[in-house]
C-alpha cells in the first residue's frame, strides 16, 4: 500500500528596502528577482554553494517556464549524521568521505509578475529566515536588502480564536498586514499581534510553548 504525506507550503511577498539618504528615510517596495535569477542561472551548482553558520547553502536547480522561476535548494551538512536503521535490528552510522554532505532539499516557485515565493516546508532543509539569507547572498545590488513578508490566510488565522490545546505555536505576521485580517478583539492571540503594530518592524514573530521539563511530584 503506497504511502501518502501531507506537504505543506508557505506563501510570501518578495520586497526590498532602500535607504533613501536625500529623503532620510527607508524606502520599500515590491522586488523583481527575475535579472537576479537570471545571471545565477549561469552559474554552475559548484559556485552557487554559500556558507551558512555550520552548515552550506547550493542553489542546486534554477530555471524559469514562462514567468515562474522553479527552485531547488540544499542544505547540505557533514554533522550530526543520520545513522542507518533495518528490519533485522541492525543500526549503523556512516562517516561521510571528505567533500560529501548529507543534502536536504526544500522546492521553491517564485512568481516574478506578482512576486510571489512559495516555499515547500521541511523542517529538515531551510527555514524562511535561511531564504531570506541566500537571497541576500546572490543580490548585485549592495545598496538593497531583500526581505520576505509571510502572506497571510486570514480563514487560517481565525482559527487560533477557535477553543483548543496547542503544545507549541509559532506564528508569523508581517506588520502591515490588511487591517481585516487581524481584526481587533479582547484578549486573544490575535489581540496579542495587533499590540506589535506600534513598533512598526517588518515582521512579527510570535512563540508559545510549554515547558517540555516535568517534575517529580511525590506522592
Amino acid at each position: 500500500m503506497a504511502k501518502s504525506k501531507t506537504i505543506c507550503f508557505d506563501y510570501m511577498k518578495v520586497c526590498i528596502q532602500r535607504y533613501n539618504k536625500e529623503e532620510d528615510k527607508l524606502i520599500e517596495e515590491v522586488a523583481n528577482l527575475s535579472n537576479c535569477f537570471e545571471r545565477v542561472s549561469n552559474i554552475s551548482p559548484v559556485d552557487r554553494t554559500y556558507n551558512n553558520g555550520n552548515d552550506k547553502i547550493r542553489i542546486q536547480v534554477l530555471k524559469k517556464t514562462e514567468q515562474i522561476w522553479q527552485i531547488q535548494v540544499l542544505r547540505l551538512r557533514d554533522e550530526i549524521m543520520p545513522g542507518i536503521a533495518d528490519d533485522e535490528g541492525n543500526y549503523s552510522i556512516e562517516i561521510l568521505e571528505d567533500g560529501k554532505y548529507y543534502g536536504e532539499s526544500i522546492s521553491l516557485l517564485y512568481d516574478s509578475e506578482n512576486s510571489v515565493l512559495v516555499m515547500q516546508r521541511n523542517r529538515y532543509g531551510l527555514q524562511p529566515s535561511n531564504v531570506e539569507v541566500l537571497f541576500n547572498k546572490i543580490k548585485s545590488d549592495n545598496d538593497i536588502t531583500i526581505i520576505l513578508k509571510p502572506i497571510i490566510n486570514k480563514d487560517k488565522i481565525k482559527l487560533l480564536d477557535k477553543k483548543g490545546v496547542f503544545k507549541s505555536l509559532e506564528i508569523e505576521v508581517a506588520n502591515d498586514a490588511e487591517p481585516n485580517i487581524i481584526e481587533k478583539k479582547p484578549g486573544g492571540i490575535l489581540s496579542t499581534l495587533n499590540t506589535f503594530r506600534k513598533y512598526n518592524g517588518n515582521i512579527v514573530t510570535v512563540r508559545i510553548g510549554y515547558d517540555k521539563k516535568v517534575k517529580e511530584q511525590n506522592v
